[in-house]
């Protein structure tokens, strides 16, 4: 080999560090992978009828209609029974629980990523950063080699846990892909910081930590006692942006993957932000997602095992036919391709942003974003680019057919019947049941178009239900209702300013 043979080889190997994984690694995100599967299903279990059937928020013909994605597709959509959705709810639990003890691990992890995307496009109004990061990530796991060791599908075929491996080290599309998408989430959450609300010089003398946990109705309670520390809440602020700045850096450092201390420290940068964010802010799923998603970079050491210095290009795997190397070789090609067309897709969303009049500028063809859009690969990473400093609560005033003043929400909230009221909850995080109910009700104020007014309007109609079936047997039937939707905006050094309701409906029950 000459010495442009010798140094294009030395290249070549110093890319694969880059994106080499180690199996066991993979592994253990499988696992975890399934126990997001189930628990992202256990967390909005009561809500599968308001979900996922015609009793619930959005009635198969109107799907359409709401539907900001055209692209988008669903198969929850399929019946339109509360017993559908339950069905469609167990079937996930089982697909989370084989996925993770590695039971017909292929399928399962297809079926992984099916149901969550298309619970998104069931729904897709109310869907929620952990959504969106959970259905992205699975996707790029679908290819990545999650059988190979501590697996029920390796056990049973080699009798051994660690299935007959002896590399742990694999380096394909897949990995390129996964790699590429996590670290793109942090890259692009912290491009678009890049304003005047993220410096410390922000014009309004308000720390972005600040503004964040200003909204009472996201705010934990340990988030409560940060709140009360503006030096704090100023180091926190830095903190965010560093872990955003470095540690993809970290991840993608050209070292062997059995001494790589740096991407460990990157891992546990993501870690911790995301623990951070879920002890500071009630954002139901999301840090869960953010905080376990790291795992496939998790280095060789920690299994305090050296694997030999060769990398597996691509995993073995029976493909039947003479031409699997080609076939291998084709898939990481599309993956790497596709992983591409993902970063340009975000990036042009960053130039176009603020643009206002001026003409969009294209760097993927419609064709290419459309068949993203199809593979639910569409994605903005906006997470507290700019946070809002209004917070907000909803009243919904109505009366039985009896005649007694009841507040629908309220009644809803506790499930018993309530008084309406008009001061300010003391908590505003306690008016929502849940981060998905927070988002729907937060989603109802807008009058920009007609598209909120009937999301309003389908809201009111599972209300009516609801009262229906739960409370008009003991309190008879809901007459009619309206929605009040209060507003306070937070100033500086925690003052507040009562913006008074805004009346976005009436709404009457049908007899």
């Amino acid at each position: 080999m000459g010495k442009w043979g010798i140094w294009l080889w030395s290249a070549w190997e110093r890319l694969t560090d880059v994106f080499a994984l180690d199996l066991r690694s993979i592994a253990l995100w499988r696992m975890l992978a399934g126990l997001l599967v189930m628990l992202d299903i256990i967390m909005k279990w009561e809500m599968l009828p308001a979900l996922y059937s015609d009793y619930g928020l959005l009635r198969n013909e109107f799907w359409d209609t709401v539907n900001p994605h055209p692209e988008y597709w669903t198969i929850h959509i399929g019946n339109r029974t509360t017993t559908f959705a339950y069905v469609m709810g167990v079937l996930q639990l089982v697909v989370g629980a084989s996925l993770m003890v590695g039971f017909k691990t292929r399928m399962n992890a297809v079926l992984a990523w099916v149901l969550i995307a298309s619970g998104v496009g069931r729904i897709p109004y109310i869907i929620s950063g952990a959504d969106n990061m959970l259905r992205v990530m699975l996707f790029w796991t679908m290819f990545l080699p999650l059988e190979q060791v501590f697996s029920v599908d390796a056990k049973l075929k080699t009798g051994d846990w660690l299935g007959g491996v002896t590399n742990f080290r694999v380096a394909n599309g897949a990995t390129v892909g996964y790699m590429l998408q996590l670290c793109w989430i942090y890259t692009s959450a912290v491009w678009w910081k890049s304003n005047e609300v993220w410096w410390l010089a922000a014009p309004d003398g308000m720390t972005p930590v600040y503004r964040a946990l200003s909204l009472d109705s996201f705010r934990a309670p340990l988030g409560d006692l940060i709140y009360q520390s503006q030096g704090l809440m100023k180091l926190l602020g830095l903190f965010t942006l560093a872990v955003q700045y470095i540690c993809p850096i970290l991840v993608f450092l050209p070292i062997k993957l059995h001494r790589h201390w740096p991407r460990l420290v990157g891992a546990l940068g993501f870690f911790g932000l995301q623990l951070g964010f879920g002890m500071a802010m009630t954002l139901g799923i999301f840090p869960f997602v953010g905080m376990l998603t790291v795992a496939p970079l998790l280095p060789s050491f920690i299994w305090k095992t050296e694997p030999r210095h060769e990398i597996m290009m691509m995993p073995e795997v029976n493909w039947g036919t003479r031409f699997a190397s080609a076939a291998k070789a084709s898939l990481s090609v599309a993956l790497i391709a596709l992983v591409s067309m993902v970063v340009i897709w975000d990036i042009e969303g960053h130039i176009n942003d603020g643009r206002g009049s001026e003409p969009y500028q294209h760097l993927l063809p419609m064709k290419a974003k459309k068949f993203g859009m199809a593979l639910m690969l569409n994605q903005n990473w906006r997470m507290f680019d700019k946070p809002a400093l209004i917070d907000a609560w909803l009243r919904a005033p109505g009366r039985t057919v009896s005649g007694t003043a009841v507040d629908v929400w309220q009644s809803f909230i506790y499930q018993e019947v309530r008084p309406p009221e008009s001061t300010r909850p003391a908590v505003l995080r306690d008016e929502f049941p849940t981060n998905r109910w927070r988002k729907l009700i937060r989603g109802l104020d807008d009058e920009s178009s007609n598209a909120y007014a009937l999301r309003r309007e389908l809201f009111a109609g599972y209300m009516c239900r609801w009262w229906r079936d739960n409370l008009s047997h003991e309190h008879g039937k809901l007459e009619s209702f309206q929605l009040d939707w209060y507003k306070e905006r937070t100033k500086s050094n925690y003052a507040t300013e009562d913006m008074g309701s805004e009346l976005y409906g009436q709404y009457t029950c049908e007899a």
